[in-house]
């Protein structure tokens, strides 16, 4: 079996998630590129991984026809590999078809479809579907979409979806409070493990698109950031100080107008009582 050997180094950048480490590497490497291979990873960057992002990592590339990720594990890692049934670890020997070496510090903010990888501010379409579930319901995938759609809403004519990976992430994500965020931002919140109809429109934005699947593919910050906007858009953009700056300005000019609204309303209807009333004297 053909093998490529990907070396990651560094760490993560703010706004980055595992989703866009693998869309780069799928970027790389192409989406023929990884079909019927075996991709195997070593690094300093691997211990910066979870458990759960090394599943997301080998999920993501089978979707786009891997045969399998490997991960060198330490000992407490090497339980999980054999509980797992994972591959058996590649020969020293192996001959790699490539080998890509990849500073984490230097990704930033991807969007695929099932054909191509992009940077954020790349590509353009509006979104009418977001959703955030699937392996990315963990609930630090809630806590980084939950900061950046706190005391905000979704775009009109969005559906935007969350689906809590699990129960005990669900109720856990409801203690923290970040559920009632997401309601009150407008988000349908689905029971654990609910795989929601197929959106086959372009217009979908989902962590749980992959190369596989109609639609764009994502992080839950690029989800959550386009669901606010409702089009594809940068997190890094969308909870800036600046745009939050400004959301607050433009928030205290349209509560003024209203006011100013409110009160000529009001005095409108007190000048017709009054005109009512001169009336009924005559």
């Amino acid at each position: 079996m053909t093998s490529i050997k990907i070396n990651l180094r560094g760490s993560f950048s703010p706004y980055v998630s595992i989703n866009d480490i693998t869309n780069h590497i799928l970027g790389l490497i192409g989406s023929e590129g990884a079909s019927n291979k075996s991709i195997v990873f070593s690094g300093t960057a691997i211990s910066s991984l979870s458990d759960e992002d090394k599943i997301i990592v080998s999920e993501m590339l089978k979707s786009a026809g891997a045969s399998y990720a490997f991960f060198p594990q330490e000992e407490s890692g090497k339980k999980y590999s054999k509980e797992k049934d994972l591959d058996p670890t590649p020969s020293e020997e192996t001959n790699y078809e490539a080998i890509y070496d990849i500073n984490l510090s230097d990704i930033e903010p991807k969007v695929a479809t099932n054909s191509s990888v992009f940077d954020i501010g790349t590509i353009s379409s509006i979104v009418e579907t977001a959703i955030i579930g699937g392996l990315n319901g963990r609930l630090n995938d809630i806590k980084a979409a939950y900061e950046i759609i706190k005391d905000r809403h979704i775009a009109e004519g969005v559906d935007a979806i969350l689906i809590p990976i699990s129960s005990e992430i669900y109720k856990e994500a409801i203690k923290k409070g970040y559920i009632e965020e997401f309601i009150d931002a407008g988000y349908r919140i689905f029971p654990p493990g609910f795989v929601p109809e197929k959106y086959s429109e372009n217009t979908c934005i989902s962590t749980m698109n992959h190369f596989d699947s109609i639609g764009f593919s994502a992080s839950p910050q690029v989800v959550a950031a386009s669901s606010l906007t409702g089009s594809i858009s940068d997190p890094r953009v969308v909870d800036s100080k600046e745009e939050r700056k400004a959301e607050k300005k433009n928030e205290k000019r349209l509560e003024k107008a209203e006011k100013l609204q409110e009160k000529a309303e009001k005095a409108l209807a007190k000048a017709e009582a009054a005109k009512e009333k001169t009336k009924n004297k005559e």
